[in-house]
């Protein structure tokens, strides 16, 4: 049964009904007594007690004050416990709206400004166009703003595919400004490249308008032999200071097994 310790079976106690009424049930016990185990055992001793936290997590919230440690080490355990999912329906807009993205597919996401900011870019639209935008969303009141919609430079081509994990992709200069970096990715015509473009200095998502693109060792290429191998379905990934791209697909379709480096300085 749940919550409970068994005594030591004997031959007086092999009948069931007798082993049951002698389980100690953990929700009978006295809260005191539940924080006095609770101090006693490591975090990792509590969690093999598995489904004891939720009584021991009862006990927390009927005793105060709770004695210490045991009040942190219940509310780590018991954190897990409190898990949830929150969905977000956002509002739909009529076609060829400029205050919103449209609805997209195989395109890169990341975060800036300490986790406020997403920013999207790329992907497919659901009429199978691709995308060369990028909007950044404020992830407070779920408001979408157009980036580089003041930026009048080059900037990256249509494309999907450039980055299918969303752990990286932005790297801080030396003055600690953020920069979304792109790379590669499958081009509109159906070909790939491997241009690499820089989007910033980002910051919160009002200020996406000024953001502007620039370019990484440009040399008139869009397949330039200085520049990692062309090629999609690649990850992105900020270690430190570096930005790693690994694997992906090439014109053949052959898995990619080359890891290229950026750093921005």
């Amino acid at each position: 049964a749940p919550h409970t310790r068994r005594s030591r079976p004997t031959e007086q106690s092999a009948d069931p009904d007798a082993l049951r009424r002698r389980c100690v049930m953990l929700l009978s016990l006295q809260p005191e007594l539940l924080a006095t185990i609770a101090a006693a055992l490591p975090t990792e001793a509590l969690g093999r007690l598995s489904c004891t936290c939720r009584a021991l997590k009862h006990a927390l919230d009927e005793l105060v004050p709770w004695p210490a440690p045991g009040r942190a080490m219940l509310r780590a355990l018991t954190t897990l416990d409190e898990a949830k999912w929150t969905t977000t329906h956002m509002e739909l807009r009529a076609r060829g709206t400029l205050d919103q993205p449209p609805a997209l597919s195989h395109y890169a996401s990341f975060s800036c400004a300490g986790g406020s900011t997403v920013i999207v870019f790329g992907g497919r639209t659901t009429n199978h166009h691709f995308s060369s935008d990028s909007w950044a969303l404020d992830v407070q009141n779920m408001k979408w703003y157009r980036s580089a919609s003041d930026f009048s430079g080059a900037a990256p081509s249509p494309r999907c595919f450039n980055a299918d994990s969303t752990g990286g992709g932005v790297l801080c200069d030396a003055l600690g400004q953020e920069w979304l970096v792109i790379f590669g990715g499958l081009c509109e015509p159906g070909y790939r490249d491997n241009e690499t473009w820089m989007l910033g200095p980002l910051g919160p998502a009002h200020t996406a308008p000024s953001w502007g693109w620039h370019p990484v060792q440009d040399d008139d290429l869009v397949q330039s032999p200085s520049r990692p191998t062309a090629r999609f379905h690649h990850t992105l990934t900020v270690v430190g200071q570096t930005l790693i791209v690994h694997g992906g697909h090439d014109r053949t379709l052959t898995p990619i097994h080359a890891m290229g480096r950026l750093t921005l300085s």
